[in-house]
């Protein structure tokens, strides 16, 4: 089943929605705050279901991706 993953900003807005189906939702998260530079503002909502949802912050996604911060 594809998750949700919209991206915040520091000032809460939302600055992109991905839809990711296959692959570790914490990995790919990981790999786009590398590529776009995002800082410890950021914070990542992931969606699962339709009333399931689970916002992380920057070292929490790391932590959960299994790389350091």
């Amino acid at each position: 089943m594809p998750v949700q993953l919209i991206v915040l900003d520091g000032y809460r807005n939302e600055v992109q929605r991905d839809l990711v189906s296959g692959l570790d939702i914490f990995s790919h998260t990981q790999e786009l705050i590398h590529e776009n530079a995002w800082d410890e503002t950021y914070r990542y909502r992931i969606v699962s279901d339709i009333d399931v949802a689970a916002e992380y912050t920057t070292a929490e996604v790391k932590k959960r991706a299994g790389r350091p911060k």
